[in-house]
């Protein structure tokens, strides 16, 4: 039964007494093998069995390996014992002394486990840690374009408590929840819950106090409260925090911070604390004009950021994502989407920081099983993520999947349902959230934020298309106002061509020059769309995604504004430094395009000065002012043979490249690209029958290949959903066609549709799909028939 004892004055009661401070130390001196054999490698935690193969393309290790060290227990006395693991991909058991202690499964969430009971002060215990990284149907991720690293991709933390203390037992959470209410200028409550773990054998009556203090360490808010705990239990303690005239934090231009303690007290001893930095602001969604931060407009730009590294995956050190949002600061974005899973908890500590609002989501991508254990496992992910990182003040949103419906799925409609119910219910305040690519109404009005991703004249419709998908999923969303959660194109430092051609996105041509080009055009629809509350590029850095094979490189997505192993900026990044950064920017582009064959050239800068001059071999051409996306250009530059030095200037800014025209060179183009004619597109087409002659309704005209296993494929410019597709083949009354047909929502993932022959049928012959579907891109993959690599197919039509 709970007492309470609430006391609104100053209580100061020093540390005395017999209890010991409670510590906390990451474990070291690891070794890891394959299997629990005797052959063991030293390795440093976080560590990943995938650093190499996770991005080299193909496939990659997903199994089991095993961890063990030495585990040191110091005189603890009557003093607790915990286990926290930061995170283990994906599934893991733990095993102290030969005997199994407790199991957890989701490779991105904490989990701990008291052991006070199975070691000895002073004494050295065998540690081992089983890890799993197999695909299963009861745990998510299920699929997704991202590496799902095996391995202990985090620390592992040894903490030592007083048998009383703030419990670190629910859901691996800190045991204190802060919770921000009826926050404005004027005053600001925090209502503080505390788990009290008693572990003695007698019931205990615990203070709770709670102050808060200011950047400069001046008090300027407290309150106790006193709990009787029955032995072996854990109470809740309670209470409402409030402050006058508080100041905010107004995100990058502000992050001011306070800091809130909450110490346990057994008498007048000090027996556990806690301490957290918290900003105080309130913010909401306009349907009309956007993203309001503490009553001011406040529109969001940033980017998408995975945990993974070149050569390290995802077993990133501390250093590692520092510099990482030290990019992101220099950037000059204001809001980052964690993708697609929880990151670790000094990435929101930094965005606290720094200001950054930050979009936190589970691992729920593109499909569900009803494999009995996978709901289970979802609310318990959601759960994790929640009471884990409830207490930063930058998460605005929790986000409760990414892409539904982008793969073949088991249907996820009840999951979702339950996960929002959740969510709401875990922490009413902030706003729930999902990234979808498909505009069913169900899914885009089923939490309080609509997002999406898209991206225009990458995967679908043109660089022009932007404002009209904006549109389309505002009004599936009910006309709130629209988020975009994901957008860009892939980007290769060493493709170079000024053509601005569209290019295959799973080809091997991915131009810098037109990954910038589509970010200006997309960019440009999200400025002029008030009703975007939030954007954000995909992503911030190139990341591993061992399945692709594309652009320079198999095994990464190569959307990013940086190289993986984030040595170079490309050119897209700074365009968004010139819009975002109130640092003066100056960038000339194209600059690794270094041998030209043409005389004649455009120069494009990107810049956030009123003005920029350009010279050419010592000589002014003149001055040109940045346009509304922050770009000056010049046309027809004449170059001359040989070395050509361009420099760009704007007040004490310079930027220059070394440019030579050689009317020898190669022009720039992929090495064997696929052929595309605008929404049309084959692996391989004979002279004079391409793929657009498929679809043109004509029956004169006709795409065919010699090659086993070709594919022709059709994109729309709008999504559309059909059960069947038909085909007329060339003399198809006279031979058996094997093919298989595939579709997709974004010309990247595939799902298949339909297998099997043709039916010697003159015309078109239809065939059904299991189910209909919604799809932005089919293909038919051909085989050949009687036996030989031919196939030629006249024309094709879906069934709407």
């Amino acid at each position: 039964m709970k007492k309470w004892n609430v006391i609104i004055g100053l209580v100061m009661i020093s540390a005395i007494g017999a209890f010991s401070a409670p510590t906390t130390s990451r474990l070291e001196n690891w070794r890891f093998s394959k299997a629990d054999t005797d052959e063991w490698t030293a390795v440093t935690v976080p560590h990943t069995w995938n650093a190499a193969d996770g991005h080299n393309g193909g496939t990659y290790y997903r199994g089991a390996g095993c961890y063990r060290t030495d585990l040191n227990i110091p005189e603890v006395g009557s003093q607790r014992v915990f286990l926290r693991f930061i995170a283990v991909g994906t599934a893991a058991e733990v095993v102290l002394d030969g005997q199994s202690i407790g199991s957890h499964l989701g490779g991105y969430s904490a989990f701990a486990f008291e052991i006070t009971d199975q070691v000895k002060s002073g004494k050295t215990h065998d540690l081992r840690v089983k890890a799993d990284n197999t695909h299963r149907p009861d745990a998510a991720p299920l699929s997704g374009d991202f590496t799902v690293c095996g391995g202990m991709h985090r620390p592992v933390e040894l903490i030592v408590k007083n048998a009383v203390c703030i419990s670190p037992l629910d859901h691996a959470s800190p045991g204190v929840f802060i919770f921000q209410e009826n926050v404005s200028r004027e005053k600001a409550g925090l209502r503080v819950r505390t788990l009290i773990d008693n572990g003695e054998r007698k019931e205990k009556n615990i203070r709770t106090l709670v102050t808060l203090t200011d950047a400069e360490g001046k008090q300027v808010a407290h309150k106790s409260q006193s709990v009787q705990v029955e032995a072996g239990l854990v109470e809740n303690a309670e209470l409402l925090l409030e402050l006058s005239n508080p100041r905010l934090w107004h995100g990058i231009e502000d992050p001011y911070l306070y800091t809130l303690t909450v110490a346990l007290f057994d008498g007048e001893t000090e027996v556990d604390r806690y301490a957290k930095r918290v900003g105080l602001r309130y913010f909401h969604i306009d349907p009309e004009k956007g993203f309001f931060l503490n009553g001011e407009s406040y529109p969001l730009h940033g980017v998408n950021m995975h945990q993974d590294r070149a050569v390290k995956g995802a077993a990133v050190s501390d250093e590692d994502i520092r510099s990482d949002f030290a990019h992101i600061r220099e950037i000059g974005a204001n809001c980052l989407r964690l993708a697609h899973y929880p990151h670790s908890s000094l990435s929101y500590e930094i965005c606290d920081e720094t200001g950054l609002l930050a979009w936190a989501e589970i691992p729920l991508v593109n499909q569900v099983t009803h494999d009995p254990g996978f709901a289970p496992n979802a609310r318990q992910q959601l759960l994790e993520m929640v009471r884990q990182h409830n207490n930063h003040c930058s998460i605005f949103t929790w986000s409760l999947s990414n892409e539904m419906f982008h793969r073949k799925t088991e249907e996820p409609m009840e999951l979702l349902r339950e996960l929002q119910a959740i969510c709401k219910a875990e922490d009413p305040a902030r706003p729930t959230s999902l990234a979808t690519n498909n505009r069913r109404k169900e899914l885009c009005n089923l939490t309080d934020l609509v997002a999406f991703n898209n991206y225009p004249g990458w995967y679908g419709s043109n660089p022009e298309g932007m404002q009209g998908v904006l549109d389309a999923y505002n009004q599936a969303g009910g006309l709130r106002g629209v988020g975009v959660s994901e957008y860009g194109a892939g980007g290769s430092i060493r493709h170079q061509d000024l053509s601005l051609k569209r290019v295959a996105p799973k080809g091997n041509w991915h131009p810098e020059q037109w990954q910038a080009h589509l970010h200006e055009r997309q960019y440009n629809a999200i400025m002029n769309t008030p009703a975007c509350w939030g954007s954000f590029v995909w992503a911030m850095f190139d990341f591993s995604s061992d399945g692709r094979s594309e652009g320079d490189r198999d095994g990464v997505n190569d959307k990013g504004l940086m190289t993986h192993d984030r040595a170079i900026r490309k050119d897209a990044f700074y365009f968004y430094k010139a819009h975002w950064s109130k640092e003066s920017v100056l960038h000339l582009t194209s600059k690794r395009y270094r041998i030209r064959n043409t005389r004649r050239v455009p120069v494009k800068v990107y810049s956030n000065q009123p003005e920029v001059m350009l010279s050419v071999n010592g000589k002014k051409i003149g001055a040109s002012k940045p346009d509304r996306l922050k770009a000056a250009r010049w046309e027809n530059i004449e170059l001359v043979e040989g070395k050509n030095k361009i420099v760009v200037a704007a007040g004490d800014l310079r930027d220059e490249a070394v440019w030579i025209f050689d009317p020898t060179a190669p022009t720039p183009g992929p090495a064997a690209e696929s052929i595309v004619q605008g929404l049309f597109s084959a692996s391989d087409a004979e002279k004079g029958h391409s793929p657009k002659g498929a679809f043109d309704g004509n029956a004169a005209t006709r795409w065919a290949t010699s090659k086993k296993g070709a594919w022709l494929a059709r994109e729309f410019e709008n999504p559309v959903e059909t059960r069947s597709i038909s085909i007329r083949w060339y003399k198809g009354g006279e031979r058996n066609y094997s093919f298989k047909v595939e579709t997709s929502t974004d010309g990247n993932t595939w799902r298949p549709a339909f297998a099997g022959k043709s039916g010697k049928q003159d015309g078109y012959e239809t065939y059904s799909f299991d189910v209909a579907y919604e799809l932005s891109h089919v293909r038919i993959i051909c085989n050949g028939h009687g036996g030989g690599v031919w196939s030629s197919i006249v024309d094709v039509r879906l069934g709407m």
